[in-house]
């Protein structure tokens, strides 16, 4: 289904609901569609078999900022493992997912704290721009790009 028949699905149950309810869906709806803000999202769907994870409970490795573009890199770990695993993840015995994700055209950025062992949730919004949110108790960070785009999918064997 795409993102804008699950929005029409949801307007019809709002009907009475109250503003806060309203909005606490609409924002699960935007982290179930994430990958419809990509500029590609070939590869994370045919990992995932057309259902990729949510956004929630990732691990933070990186945060990076690049003049040219500008263009900022996120590298997290996805909250779950793909049911059917590309065959040479599953030969080498991997068990995670690792993506980085870029905004490219940057317009704005906040960071406020970091932590070398974050967990946190990210949620995403289109428009005529795309905005990030990368919440935890450690790290807030806030950006807008003209663009999101996966840059890498890699896997490794988490031993944690």
């Amino acid at each position: 289904m795409d993102f804008y028949m699950r929005m029409e699905q949801l307007m019809h149950s709002w009907q009475g609901a109250g503003q806060y309810t309203a909005l606490r869906v609409l924002k699960r709806v935007i982290s179930e569609v994430w990958t419809e803000l990509l500029e590609s999202s070939a590869g994370i769907e045919r990992i995932y078999l057309g259902a990729p994870p949510r956004l929630e409970s990732v691990r933070i490795h990186e945060i990076s900022l690049n003049g040219e573009g500008p263009v900022l890199k996120l590298r997290l770990d996805l909250p779950e493992y793909p049911a059917d695993a590309p065959k040479k993840w599953v030969s080498q015995g991997f068990n995670t997912v690792q993506l980085e994700i870029g905004l490219g055209g940057v317009r704005d950025v906040t960071l406020e704290g970091f932590s070398s062992d974050a967990v946190a949730d990210i949620a995403l919004r289109g428009g005529e721009t795309v905005e990030m949110e990368v919440v935890s108790s450690d790290i807030h960070l806030r950006a807008t790009a003209d663009a999101l785009f996966i840059l890498n999918i890699s896997a490794y064997l988490d031993a944690g």
